[in-house]
């Protein structure tokens, strides 16, 4: 099958990362395992790390770094 390609909201990321069970999760996961492939730009990127290293979303640093790090 071919890999399919997507753009993932900043919203997804932050749900994945603070509900593991739930369906953001799920899309997240798909990301590591290379059942996704994303698409992003240096803009993308930049929010990614800004949103996900929020102090009152409460991500943990090491979690939001794995995800700016693998992308």
């Amino acid at each position: 099958m071919k890999q399919r390609r997507v753009v993932l909201d900043t919203n997804v990321l932050v749900s994945a990362l603070m509900t593991p069970s739930g369906n953001p999760a799920k899309i997240y996961k798909m990301f590591f395992t290379g059942d996704l492939g994303l698409v992003y730009n240096e803009s993308i990127l930049s929010e990614y790390d800004d949103v996900l290293h929020r102090p009152y979303l409460r991500i943990p640093d090491e979690d939001a770094d794995k995800v700016i790090n693998a992308i």
